[in-house]
């Protein structure tokens, strides 16, 4: 706040004089005084004037700083929610592949294991047929030694006499593989085969 009144106009102030007026001299020493005094006023006010803007502008200042602060403040909070998110986002998106490749793994492993009972079931199924067609071929080889030595039999009985009706030789029938006995060649292999499905092997 300026005041109207500056120290010069004090000094410069002139009175008039009257008949048993005041002394001139005291009245001016007095003006100088005011004047001094209004001076330092002046001056006080400016420098007080100066401060209060300075403090102002530190607190233009401050609020700044501190709007800044919180804006960062909220922003790092947004930017850690963000990432946390994003965060959770990927570990369940590696979450659920891991997930779909152990699937897929344990799917390819039931169907390679429903392959391969499937081949072992043939495979026992070609080896039971075999190894009936084989004790069936030994039981027909058998058979006709059999007749052979029969045969060797009769011709020897006979001696050197003319027999005008040839030896009759045993009929040889073929063995059925369903039937075959029990106390022939590969007995106890045959005993130790058990087909088995797969539905029937869990």
């Amino acid at each position: 706040m300026t005041s109207d009144i500056t120290p010069n106009e004090i000094l410069q102030k002139k009175f008039t004089t009257s008949f048993r007026g005041l002394k001139p001299e005291e009245v001016n020493d007095f003006l100088k005084t005011v004047a001094l005094e209004f001076e330092e006023l002046l001056r006080r006010n400016l420098l007080l004037a100066e401060k209060i803007k300075q403090l102002e502008e530190a607190v233009e200042e401050s609020r700044h700083l501190e709007s800044t602060l919180k804006n960062t403040l909220i922003s790092s909070q947004k930017i850690g929610q963000e990432i946390k998110e994003e965060a959770e986002r990927k570990s369940n998106i590696l979450i659920r592949e891991a997930e779909l490749e152990a699937e897929l793994i344990l799917q390819k492993a039931r169907q390679r294991k429903e392959r391969l009972e499937e081949e072992t079931f043939q495979l026992l199924n070609q080896h039971k047929r075999f190894r009936a067609e084989f004790a069936s071929l030994i039981d027909i080889h058998r058979k006709m030694i059999q007749a052979q030595d029969s045969r060797l039999l009769l011709d020897q009985g006979s001696g050197d006499s003319q027999d005008t009706h040839p030896a009759v030789e045993p009929e040889i029938e073929p063995a059925d593989s369903s039937q075959v006995p029990k106390h022939r060649v590969g007995e106890e292999e045959l005993k130790d085969l058990e087909i088995i499905s797969p539905g029937e092997k869990e």
